[in-house]
């Protein structure tokens, strides 16, 4: 067990995101639109979301991040529960983790996530009772000791003591009753061994054996559970008092998402309503729109104050007050659409996220053609509510943005051709019917595309004849043969390097065509294609490419299910007869080997001071020294606040140096050291922070200068402090003198030289001991 100071619970909505993210900190960007349950506690409504946690303080009505970032152990939530008796939130992951948190301290319980447990490891749902925690599993239930911080118990309760999977507990009559996947089991709350399984007992007296039971509660002295049917809206609820069981038709079969029980009211969730029944099981409540909105509800709870709070699938955390049900409250943070990612790319200040996809053997993986862009610190969504038009669209694999107009973004969809967008606004649809692209089963399927400096959007166009093609900024298409190297097979992504050559990833042969249009897009004339075998003159043999990038000194860098190769003179590509890539040899222990040859590398980005942030399938996130021989960082899930070792995309933002690291569980970023340096000094040099306040003790950036510049900081009389050279265009200092010491309270000088080797100040800062 292990505890952390939660550092920074306290964030108001309205300070969540600064102009400037300290360097070397994390932040999350997770959606919040989508709150799966809530718990009232003290004077907090907690909220959780598939990703993380959050809270309303009803004192102030302001609201509170509670993540990874800021101490929480894990992401993905499956359920939370809160003791009044314990002042404890209890916190249950989808990887059966648990955290609690009292007085804003957190306490990990990594007990069951460690545990080999054969079958069904989940935490459906968590009921609390006194000091003790019920926590309800894939495989029977744990006891969780909310005063000593431990599990303290597991009840394995199906036949012969063997797993049954738990669903929902509660109390009757002083008996536990739990609903099963085989059906009700119940047994007496004052026995003392109930690990036994020979101390409970199935009730047969109304449901056949394996009857599967979701929901169970004890409301006006009855049971009621429900009995979730094999379809939507075929659900069954059914109440047991004295004796006797009845089918409860009055509250309709309707899918219920969640029942819970506040004094003498009774309410329950359903996917587009909110009901409370009084004891007569009379609907005293119908919540069905938040006026104009509709409801798509995934819970429903009470507070003190007799309010309702909705978890709703779309718009967050929403406060109905008993007054008035149609007046609310909507609590959420600004976020993207989901945790999905396929692809990042940045263009500018503009960050777009792909949420689609494609399965293994190249199929549609189904997901709707919604898409995010982040820029200036804010999230903005793109959907089928907005736009209608996408509702039969799926599969965005790939987005380009125009170097020359970032309000147009280009999106390659698997299937139904290429959407232009322009302000978020879809403009055109581009297919096999109003363009040259070909077609192939029924659809028009785009395995990626990039813009080069001229406004030029080309694409790949799977399994056709000519794989490749070109949109003008004239809209004018032209499409390129690339046979024998490329012919009716899938194509994944093109890449632009500097030369201008467009690389091409052949998934399905291990290959990779570069294409050469000489800067004549009408004129194939004078065209050059040439096929790449990676795996000439390397040791290791790779069976797929997943990613290209260029770095600043030119070279290509190639990420494959083994490691890493590198074409170092790219612009030599035609004029060589078989051009080979070279692998990257690095020691390690005492052996020589190629680096990162056992990792699937599933992309790499270059930072401004040529550095490689390289990211893996299941190692997190490995950052390099520009030649690759030095490792510089390794970021994982247990040593950072990296969601997850499963990295999917990276991509780094040019200006800032901020890194955006896409994992299978959402997307985080890191305030990176290094960023791309100008020609000539900025004319305004930024410092952050400026002042340095006596209690801040992390990095100052010094950002807006040329790569690699030489970097001196004095004091008001002229003596010098400290000296660095910039990690591409900005300088770290860390706030302390050659000796070690933080600095002195006083008025410190930049000095930085230009092209012309002059020295000048540059920047002020402010720095208070």
């Amino acid at each position: 067990m292990k505890s952390k100071w939660l550092s920074v619970l306290l964030l108001f909505i309205s300070c969540t995101v600064f102009s400037q993210t300290p360097i070397g900190t994390w932040r999350e960007h997770l959606p919040y639109n989508k709150v799966i349950m809530a718990v009232e506690g003290g004077n907090r409504i907690y909220a959780a979301t598939p990703q993380t946690v959050f809270y309303v303080d009803k004192t102030d009505n302001t609201i509170h991040k509670i993540s990874k970032i800021n101490g929480l152990s894990d992401v993905g939530v499956s359920s939370i529960a809160y003791s009044e008796e314990t002042k404890s939130l209890v916190i249950a992951y989808t990887n059966t983790n648990i955290d609690l948190i009292k007085n804003d301290v957190i306490f990990n319980l990594p007990d069951i996530k460690r545990k080999i447990i054969p079958g069904k490891k989940t935490i459906n749902n968590i009921f609390i009772k006194g000091t003790k925690a019920f926590l309800s599993c894939g495989f029977g239930i744990v006891v969780i000791d909310l005063n000593r911080n431990e599990v303290s118990d597991t009840w394995l309760i199906g036949p012969l003591g063997n797993q049954v999977e738990v669903f929902d507990i509660d109390i009757y009559n002083d008996k536990f009753y739990v609903a099963t996947e085989l059906g009700i089991y119940f047994a007496d709350i004052s026995n003392p061994n109930l690990a036994n399984y020979n101390y409970w007992t199935y009730d047969e007296s109304f449901f056949y054996f394996g009857t599967k039971l979701n929901m169970i509660c004890n409301f006006n002295n009855s049971i009621i559970v429900n009995k979730p049917g094999p379809q939507e809206n075929t659900d069954s609820i059914f109440t047991y008092k004295n004796g006797v069981w009845n089918y409860a038709d009055f509250l309709g079969n309707a899918q219920k998402r969640n029942i819970n029980v506040y004094g003498n009211t009774l309410i329950i969730a359903l996917n587009y309503f909110v009901n409370e029944y009084d004891t007569n099981y009379a609907n005293i409540v119908n919540v069905w729109t938040y006026n104009p909105k509709n409801i798509f509800c995934n819970y429903a709870i009470i507070d003190k104050n007799n309010n309702r709070w909705i978890c709703d699938n779309k718009y967050g955390l929403v406060k109905n007050w008993s007054q008035n049900i149609w007046k609310n409250d909507f609590f959420t943070f600004n976020g993207p659409l989901s945790d999905q990612c396929f692809q990042l790319s940045i263009n500018q200040d503009m960050l777009t996220v792909t949420q689609g996809g494609v399965t293994s053997s190249w199929g549609n993986n189904m997901v709707q053609a919604n898409w995010s862009y982040f820029t200036n610190n804010e999230w903005h969504n793109v959907d089928n509510i907005s736009i209608p038009q996408l509702d039969t669209i799926y599969d965005i694999i790939s987005m380009a943005s125009n170097p020359l107009n970032s309000n147009q973004v280009f999106a390659a969809t698997w299937g139904k051709g290429i959407l232009e967008f322009n302000n978020g606004t879809l403009q055109n649809t581009y297919t096999t019917f109003n363009t040259p692209l070909e077609s192939f089963a029924g659809g028009t399927f785009i395995g990626g595309l990039a813009m080069d400096k001229s406004g030029n959007m080309w694409c790949t166009n799977s399994n056709t004849g000519k794989i490749l093609a070109v949109r003008t900024p004239q809209n004018n298409w032209h499409t390129f043969n690339l046979a024998p190297y490329a012919n009716g097979i899938n194509a994944s992504k093109v890449f632009i390097d500097s030369s201008g050559y467009k690389w091409i990833i052949l998934p399905r042969t291990n290959g990779i065509v570069v294409y050469n249009d000489n800067g004549t897009i009408d004129n194939p004339s004078d065209d050059e294609k040439k096929s790449l075998n990676i795996n000439l003159g390397t040791r290791i043999s790779t069976n797929f490419i997943n990613c290209i990038a260029q770095d600043l000194d030119g070279s290509i860098w190639i990420g494959t299910d083994k490691g890493i190769k590198v074409f170092y003179n790219p612009e030599s590509i035609f004029s060589t007869s078989n051009p080979a890539p070279q692998n990257i040899l690095i020691e390690q222990d005492g052996y020589v080997q190629n680096l990162l040859e056992f990792e699937n590398v599933s992309c790499i980005a270059v930072d401004g001071a040529n550095q490689k942030w390289i990211g893996t399938s299941k190692a997190g996130v490995f950052v390099m020294s520009p030649d690759g021989t030095k490792e510089l960082f390794s970021f994982t899930e247990s040593n950072s606040p990296l969601f997850s070792n499963i990295i999917i995309d990276i991509a780094i933002h040019p200006k800032t140096g901020e890194v955006f690291i896409a994992t299978d569980k959402g997307i985080i970023s890191y305030r990176g050291f290094a960023t791309s340096g100008n020609e000539y000094i900025a004319d305004e040099v930024l410092v952050f922070p400026n002042p340095v306040r006596e209690t801040y003790n992390g990095y100052i950036g010094i950002n807006g200068l040329t790569r690699n510049a030489n970097v001196k900081i004095t004091d008001i009389n002229g003596m010098l402090v400290y000296q660095t050279i910039a990690n591409g265009g900005q300088a770290v200092w860390n706030g302390k003198t050659f000796s070690g010491n933080r600095a002195q309270t006083g008025v410190y000088f930049v000095f930085s030289s230009d092209q012309d080797g002059i020295e000048k100040v540059v920047a002020k800062i402010l720095f208070i001991h």
